[in-house]
This record gives structure tokens, C-alpha cells and sequence, in this order.
């Protein structure tokens, strides 16, 4: 009788909803972390079974366990949770940020690039990174890191935004570009990834386009049916200089995470993915 795979996701947010949701219709058995006990009967309606994260109970069953927890300053919450159960899980997944690859100028990054990591978050994906890999090997299982880009995808997109008046001040920088990825994209290599076997394999996740934020939200808005409102150049330079994601400029390569899983991406830029977004009104 074959065992029924069993994925912990310690951090139940964005990507883990939908990711469990799709692993449900596979039939994996999906347990889900969370800090709060009220969100736990929300877990349930999903058909994740709930774990408490400050109560942990023995999970004697998992086979996977994948990790959306950011770092703190204190470590990885996540890590230090699992190294409590005292379970070795044949298969472990870290979601960490393209952020460690820090400034490139806007040259392409891809895994094997320099990691210049300088912001706080960086730094922090770069330490838990290594402590993650470091268990890892002591439990002689498969290890994967997937360094994402910025996420975007149904109910978290510029159209949502926009609509909400929490959209970030409209800037004119056309060379800066950024990488993103739409989550089902994500969800679709997480999937497959699922059956690696190799002690360490490391993946970014990125469409096939960085695009300025200037291009993204005149796309956007002209979906909408609005005009783009740029700031004066005096002002913007002001502006630009209190985001420190604008320190950092970089294009992410997706090539070995494509040919890994085989097919194009549903999403290839952000223009597929906003458009539909916009047509099914997911925001």
C-alpha cells in the first residue's frame, strides 16, 4: 500500500494557500502553520490541517516540508521549529529572495552570480540560507532553495492597488528594472520540484522579462482605463531615495528553473499575467 505524501508548509501565506490547495487536488495531505488560533478553523476550510506554531504537535507523518518564514533577527522561526520535532522529512524546500544577489547594475543574475546581498532582508535570506543547507546535510535529505522574485498573481497586483489608493507614488526610472514572477508560475515548479532527489539544488524564480515599474503600471492603468501620473523630476529624485529596493538593480535569469520544469511559463511577462488578472477581475 502506497504512504500518502505529506507536505508541511511552515508559513501558510500567499504562495502557500494556493500551493496547498493545488497539492490537495493531487492528493497530498496538507499541514500548515500558524502563529494565530483563530486562523486555524480557516485552515481547515482549505483542507489543510492546522499546526499551531507556539504548540507544536509530533508530525510523525511528513514526508516534505517547504518554509515561506522571513528571516528575523533572532534566526529562522521556521528552522528552529522543525529542528524541534525532531523529524527527518525526506525532502525540504526554502523559499528565499533574489534580494541576496544585491546591486548588479542591471546586468542578468543567474545562480551561479555573486551574492551581494547588503540590505537587511538580503543579509537575512543569505544567513538563513546557510543555516537551512547546513540541517539539511546533517539529515542527508533533498535540500532546495527557490530564490523569488518579486511575487504578483490573483488579489496581489497593481489593479488591486490602484483601486484600494495604495499604490506607491508613480516614478519615471525606465533603466531600473525588476524581475517578478506570477505565483502560479511559482506553484508549478514547486509542484514538480517536489520529486528532486539531489542533496542541494538551487533555482530563481523570474519571468522572462524585468521590467521598470514605470512600464508595469502604465500597463496596468491602461487596462484600467487610467492615465499614469508622474511625478516632477525634482520631487521623484527625492522620492526614489527613500525606497531602498531602488539601491538595487539587477535582471534574473529563469532559464534553469524553465528547462527543469520543461514547458514555458503560463505567465512569460507581466503582461500575460496582468491581463489576466484584469479579464477574470482577480483583484
Amino acid at each position: 500500500m502506497l504512504t500518502q505524501k505529506s507536505i508541511l508548509l511552515l508559513g501558510c501565506g500567499y504562495v502557500g494557500k494556493i500551493l496547498g490547495r493545488r497539492l490537495l487536488k493531487e492528493g497530498w495531505q496538507v499541514f500548515a502553520t500558524t502563529r494565530a488560533p483563530e486562523s486555524q478553523q480557516h485552515l481547515k476550510e482549505l483542507g489543510f490541517n492546522p499546526v499551531l506554531f507556539s504548540r507544536p504537535e509530533p508530525l510523525d507523518t511528513i514526508t516534505h516540508v517547504l518554509s515561506s518564514i522571513p528571516p528575523s533577527h533572532a534566526g529562522d522561526d521556521g528552522l528552529s521549529f522543525l529542528i524541534k520535532q525532531k523529524k527527518k522529512p525526506s525532502w525540504i524546500g526554502y523559499l528565499s529572495s533574489t534580494s541576496v544577489y544585491g546591486d548588479h547594475h542591471g546586468d542578468w543574475v543567474d545562480e551561479n552570480s555573486e551574492t551581494r546581498g547588503e540590505t537587511p532582508e538580503g543579509l537575512g535570506r543569505l544567513r538563513s540560507e546557510d543555516a537551512w543547507k547546513k540541517w539539511a546535510e546533517r539529515q542527508e535529505c533533498a535540500f532546495l532553495i527557490y530564490r523569488l522574485s518579486g511575487i504578483y498573481g490573483p488579489y496581489r497586483n497593481v489593479f488591486q492597488r490602484a483601486i484600494e489608493g495604495t499604490d506607491s507614488p508613480k516614478m519615471r526610472k525606465p533603466n531600473h528594472v525588476f524581475s517578478r514572477i506570477h505565483v502560479d508560475d511559482i506553484c508549478t515548479f514547486l509542484v514538480k520540484s517536489l520529486s528532486l532527489s539531489s542533496k542541494f539544488s538551487l533555482f530563481n524564480g523570474a519571468d522572462d522579462r524585468p521590467a521598470s515599474f514605470e512600464d508595469v503600471r502604465g500597463y496596468a492603468y491602461s487596462l484600467l482605463g487610467h492615465e499614469v501620473s508622474f511625478k516632477k523630476e525634482k520631487e521623484e529624485e527625492k522620492v526614489l531615495s527613500s525606497f531602498s529596493f531602488f539601491k538595487e538593480n539587477r535582471r534574473v535569469s529563469n532559464q534553469k528553473m524553465k528547462e527543469f520544469v520543461g514547458e514555458d511559463l503560463k505567465f512569460p511577462t507581466f503582461r500575460e499575467g496582468l491581463k489576466d488578472i484584469f479579464e477574470k477581475r482577480l483583484f
